[in-house]
């Protein structure tokens, strides 16, 4: 069975430790750290910062991964720029040390268990685009699927929307995942909603568990 997390894009205003102990407190099993301005900075890192993440994870039982979504982490006037396909080479070489630095963050974490590469899946943008059912979306890439972005998304529009907001079936999501076997971790992205986070992740956990039945 996979875990289910928490992305700290959607914990903005939160310490990493106050996060990390919110999240344990809720009953989530895992984190999704998005590395951004702050203390987790992929560009000002300090070695002993991390290893007390590491250590204040291991002692709440969490999981963790590493995201790369920051969005004005590079570019402080162009969210989520510059991107792998920029025309200049000199752009697209600065997403790439930041990929390389983020590579070298996970592996801090999580050791041997970051070496394999692999698919993450955002069942909200499978709405978006209209790849439904999500379960066959979950079907077609199961043997690549290593995590999972949980959120709600209207059709047609990229808006992460907590459950029940947007025109996502979730069970049909949940059921795709449990069917395949994927045991990763499946963490809640709701980024628009950091100045509500306790709640968004209490409710958020809360629908998760009623959809699959717990």
């Amino acid at each position: 069975m996979f875990r289910l997390g928490y992305n700290t894009n959607g914990l903005s205003f939160h310490r990493i430790g106050d996060a990390i102990d919110l999240l344990a407190d809720l009953g989530y099993e895992g984190i999704a750290i998005t590395p951004d301005v702050g203390p987790l900075d992929p560009f000002e890192l300090d070695r002993r910062t991390v290893a007390d993440v590491r250590q204040r994870l291991d002692d709440a039982g969490l999981e963790v991964a590493i995201e790369t979504g920051a969005r004005y982490v590079l570019d402080p006037r162009r969210k989520h720029r510059p991107t792998l396909l920029e025309s200049a080479s000199h752009e697209r070489d600065r997403r790439v040390d930041f990929l390389r630095r983020s590579i070298d963050l996970a592996v801090d974490r999580m050791g041997s268990d970051g070496r394999d590469l692999g698919l993450t899946l955002d069942v909200g943008h499978c709405v978006v685009t209209g790849d439904e059912p999500v379960s066959a979306v979950v079907e077609g890439f199961a043997e690549r699927l290593v995590h999972v972005h949980l959120d709600d998304c209207p059709r047609g529009r990229h808006v992460h929307l907590p459950f029940g907001e947007g025109d996502l079936d979730l069970r049909d999501a949940l059921h795709g995942l449990i069917t395949c076997g994927f045991d990763g971790m499946a963490a809640v992205e709701l980024s628009r909603d950091g100045h509500r986070a306790p709640e968004a992740a209490r409710d958020a956990l809360e629908t998760l568990r009623g959809a699959l039945g717990e």
